[in-house]
């Protein structure tokens, strides 16, 4: 088994982790259940990274590239992730209430049953994203791109959507 240098990432240094995981392409990279809480991961490489149930609450997430990622039960509560690209990411189960999500990459992303309450998606693409039973309350989808997306069971307990524009006819 090779060892994960966590601490690039618990220290806040996305730059030395992206340098490592470009030198361990295709490695396994198993991170369940690590607090990450409030760090500065700006631009750091997370794709295809297993975070079962790990803590990124309040982190700095900005232009995070987590593509393909596994992070089912993952607490992401008031993280920053504008411009993240989350391309068929696994969000299920997940908490992202009042995360930052202003232009991130949701293609095909899994969010079944996350609550995305009070989360911002200004202009982010959930095109293709399967939303089943998740929670909405106070979220914002204003010019968020819906196209093809699965809105099943999805809904809120006090009709709170802000807004939700048809970005469909750009």
């Amino acid at each position: 088994m090779t060892y994960i240098p966590i601490g690039l990432l618990a220290d806040g240094h996305p730059r030395r982790w992206n340098s490592w995981r470009e030198n361990h392409r295709g490695q396994p990279i198993e991170l369940d259940g690590v607090n990450l809480s409030g760090t500065s991961l700006i631009g750091a490489d997370l794709s295809a990274v297993n975070l079962v149930r790990a803590s990124l609450a309040d982190a700095d997430l900005t232009d995070v590239d987590f593509y393909r990622a596994y992070l089912p039960g993952i607490d992401l509560t008031g993280a920053a992730m504008s411009e993240s690209v989350c391309d068929g990411t696994d969000f299920t189960n997940a908490n992202l209430t009042a995360a930052d999500l202003r232009g991130a990459n949701l293609t095909n992303a899994d969010l079944t049953w996350a609550n995305l309450s009070h989360t911002d998606f200004t202009g982010a693409n959930l095109s293709g994203a399967d939303l089943t039973g998740t929670t909405l309350d106070g979220a914002i989808l204003t010019s968020a791109n819906l196209d093809g997306a699965n809105l099943t069971h999805a809904g809120t307990t006090h009709q709170s959507v802000r807004r939700v524009d048809d970005a469909g006819d750009r």
